[in-house]
């Protein structure tokens, strides 16, 4: 494995584990006993937002991922 496959292998593994709690999370939403009780944060031994979860979304996606409004003016970017 070369540096670049074995740092996507622990991208791949972190988002995983992400999305696993936050599927957990979402799945017990209405029941706080069992979300308090068996909720565990994920071990992450490196995660990146921009990387790992945002690029997800941005992959083959050409829409705006953010504008920015300019405060009193209807101008955004």
């Amino acid at each position: 494995m070369t540096a670049g496959q074995i740092s996507g292998v622990h991208q791949r593994e972190g988002l995983k584990a992400f999305l696993a709690a936050r599927e957990f999370l979402l799945t017990h939403r209405e029941d706080y006993e069992t979300a308090y009780r068996d909720f565990r944060w994920p071990q992450l031994d490196k995660f990146n937002w921009a990387l790992d979860y945002f690029d997800t979304f941005a992959r083959d996606n050409d829409k705006a991922a953010l504008w920015i409004c300019l405060l009193y003016t209807s101008r955004c970017v």
